[in-house]
């Protein structure tokens, strides 16, 4: 029963598991190909679904650009929403609960935001999923270690997107309002971009943003979600990974 149950349940679920990874990946890949490849001058002009991916052409800075407007597109979720300086875990219930009705216009346009922030950060790990495909006699699980690192961050952005989005959704409560709010910052925090790329990522960033590990432990302090160890120097970090790859691309 036990050999059954698996053959009938797990082998089509991991099959089709494996058939999603190859579509997203051949999307990605198409989706970057058209930027890198413009078929303007083609005729006549094929699909993004069936353009093979270049070698180089230059234009791999736009994707790149995307990881840039990400961070822009976050700093707007933050300040629309009233968190430059963010919440604080200490707050009681009703405090929160007033702050976002406060900021009731920004809140619900930061749930847009913040996916179209994520989006952004998927096409540029694609684009640098592809960077790393152009040196020699690699793994090809490097090359892959961005996209699925962006894969894994995007269902944190969305998590995100929904808690705040319901925030102000309807009025349920301070204290819903509260489990809503430290549901926001446990996904985005928690969920840091962690991927290896360079040295100066592994030896910097990484260790910066291992500092907001123990977030959901203290309610003040340092290692708070608001800490002077962890909501800034996330943010600064996070936008110079992101920016660095402007210079190196």
């Amino acid at each position: 029963m036990l050999v059954n149950y698996i053959t009938v349940r797990y082998i089509p679920f991991h099959a089709s598991v494996l058939v999603f990874s190859h579509k997203v990946r051949s999307t990605a890949g198409g989706f970057i190909s058209y930027f890198t490849s413009p078929p303007w001058n083609s005729s006549p002009i094929p699909s993004i679904w069936q353009m093979p991916l270049q070698p180089d052409g230059g234009k791999e800075y736009t994707a790149i650009t995307c990881g840039s407007l990400c961070v822009i597109f976050f700093l707007i979720v933050l300040a629309t929403s009233g968190n430059i300086p963010s919440t604080a875990p200490w707050w009681d219930a009703r405090r929160v609960h007033t702050h976002y009705w406060a900021h009731l216009e920004g809140t619900q346009a930061g749930s847009v935001f913040i996916m179209v922030s994520g989006a952004f950060y998927v096409v540029h790990s694609a684009a640098l999923m592809r960077e790393i495909q152009k040196v020699t006699e690699i793994d090809p699980i490097i090359a892959d270690l961005p996209f699925a690192s962006a894969a894994a961050l995007f269902s944190a952005f969305m998590l995100a997107a929904i808690a705040i989005s319901l925030l102000t959704f309807r009025d349920y409560g301070a204290e819903l309002t509260q489990l809503l709010n430290d549901l926001l910052w446990m996904a985005l925090i928690l969920a840091g971009p962690i991927f290896l790329k360079r040295g100066f990522d592994q030896s910097c960033c990484s260790i910066v943003y291992a500092l907001g590990s123990g977030i959901h432990m203290h309610h003040t302090g340092p290692i708070a979600w608001n800490g002077g160890l962890v909501f800034l120097p996330m943010m600064v970090f996070f936008g110079l990974q992101i920016n660095a790859d402007l210079w190196y691309v």
